[in-house]
């Protein structure tokens, strides 16, 4: 089967570093709606795969980004075809907008079904980035000053392609005082070929898995969405942990990937990459 590629650079700038880089078409992977979330998960997995390859920190999901994501890959699968960002607006998913930047595309195959195998392919042909001069997509996946990812999944009942997004983004206090280096990275994204400063490998056939350092003692992993119930506090650990300036509001989801039950019986969910919150009686939804 043939390939198609397809390709879109926006880079813009606002009070903070915004950036938005590209969209990718190739051929791809046939999948039911069914397995949307587990592709979704998967390339989440395979991107982190690709950055710890790299030297690079883990971006980790966040509600605000994943819903960006999804609403963007339902779109996308609904219109048949790629807008070239123009219904993107990374103030959707705010608090994440000090620095943010979106990949989107499609992919199918009618004989690949697993969705591991799936998410390879999508990273794999991202990072590649064949006929894409500045290489866009591969630089955004591994910009060191982007901390968290929304990974969108949605197939095109009609046609069974694969439209996908990954909505990346940081907070301001992330970001801290990294602003200079984030738009020389941002300006580096611009410029075609690639450079020695940023060296770049990708083994699809090596895994990284999990360190123990990135699980909080005690804690157990899992993939879900926290619902608040009222205005909840952030602490950047469990039980003893040092108070934040920051909350969640009341009635939101939050995508958290570990939980931790102190002796006292509270649950403490990790929404981001250093903050905690308690919620008890959760309401939880698996993904």
């Amino acid at each position: 089967m043939g390939k198609k590629f397809k390709i879109s650079f926006l880079l813009t700038f606002l009070l903070t570093l915004i950036v938005s880089i590209g969209a990718y078409t190739s051929t791809a992977s046939a999948a039911t709606n069914s397995q949307s979330e587990a592709i979704s998960h998967e390339v989440l997995v395979e991107l982190n795969n690709l950055r710890s390859q790299n030297g690079e920190s883990k971006v980790t999901g966040v509600y605000p980004l994943a819903n960006l994501a999804q609403n963007r890959a339902d779109y996308l699968s609904n219109i048949g075809r790629l807008d070239e960002h123009a219904g993107y607006d990374y103030k959707q998913g705010a608090p994440y907008t000090a620095v943010a930047g979106e990949n989107i595309g499609y992919w199918y195959n009618s004989a690949i079904s697993d969705p591991k195998v799936i998410a390879k392919h999508i990273i794999a042909n991202l990072y590649d980035d064949t006929g894409i001069a500045n290489f866009g997509h591969r630089k955004n996946m591994l910009n060191p000053y982007f901390q968290h990812v929304g990974i969108g999944v949605s197939i095109n009942p009609i046609t069974n392609y694969i439209y996908y997004a990954q909505d990346f983004g940081t907070t301001s206090a992330e970001l801290g005082n990294n602003y200079d280096a984030a738009v020389a990275y941002a300006n580096y994204t611009k410029q075609d070929g690639l450079s020695s400063q940023y060296p770049t490998k990708y083994d699809q056939n090596a895994t990284v898995s999990t360190t123990k350092s990135e699980i909080f003692p005690g804690a157990t992993k899992i993939n879900s969405v926290v619902s608040t119930q009222g205005l909840t506090r952030l602490y950047d650990a469990p039980t003893n942990g040092k108070l934040s300036n920051r909350g969640l509001a009341p009635n939101t989801d939050w995508y958290t990937d570990q939980v931790y039950v102190d002796s006292a019986g509270n649950h403490w969910y990790r929404v981001s990459t250093s903050e905690w919150a308690m919620i008890n009686n959760a309401s939880i939804r698996n993904i």
